[in-house]
């Protein structure tokens, strides 16, 4: 059994750091990884996916939200190898039944899922996740990061550390 703890929690200061976080995870991410994206209405969880999606793709891909599709799904070449992504929004389904119409069980492993809404489906998804809660904080743009995960995650807190750390400082 896998143990998800809290790996980091990390302030935002505005929507330019997720972009940030979520193409420093596009490069970490392998066939079989998923990570759920929890947050409330509004707080970046697409915006998060949008930019993880398009360091992989292209940055003119369009990638719009899955929110009535459920599914949206990409294709992308890493280091001259395809890798199958998977943009999931949950938050329309009732009940667990309808996600097991979308055969989400079967599609785990061929490529890297980006759930958002996930709760309905923890009891399908794998133990080793990567669980990223989006909150709000006190100002428009402000934003908070909290991962949990496994202790395969803990080098990207240390990369995400050093990323806005870098980036603090160049904005100075």
């Amino acid at each position: 059994m896998i143990d998800n703890q809290l790996i980091d929690k990390f302030p935002l200061e505005g929507e330019k750091d997720t972009h940030r976080i979520a193409s420093l995870l596009s490069a970490e991410v392998k066939p079989g990884d998923v990570i759920c994206l929890n947050g409330d209405l509004g707080v970046g969880k697409t915006s998060f996916a949008r930019a993880f999606i398009r360091t992989l793709t292209s940055d003119d891909e369009p990638v719009p939200s899955p929110t009535y599709t459920l599914i949206q799904h990409y294709h992308a070449k890493r280091n001259k190898v395809g890798l199958e992504i998977f943009h999931v929004d949950l938050y329309r389904i009732s009940c667990h039944s309808e996600i097991e119409e979308l055969g989400l069980e079967e599609a785990l492993g061929i490529g890297v899922f980006l759930i958002e809404w996930p709760e309905l489906s923890i009891p399908s998804l794998p133990q080793d996740r990567l669980e990223i809660y989006l909150q709000f904080g006190k100002g428009a743009s402000e934003r908070y990061m909290d991962l949990f995960g496994s202790s395969r995650w803990l080098s990207l807190a240390h990369s995400i550390d050093c990323l806005l750390y870098t980036s603090d400082a160049a904005d100075e």
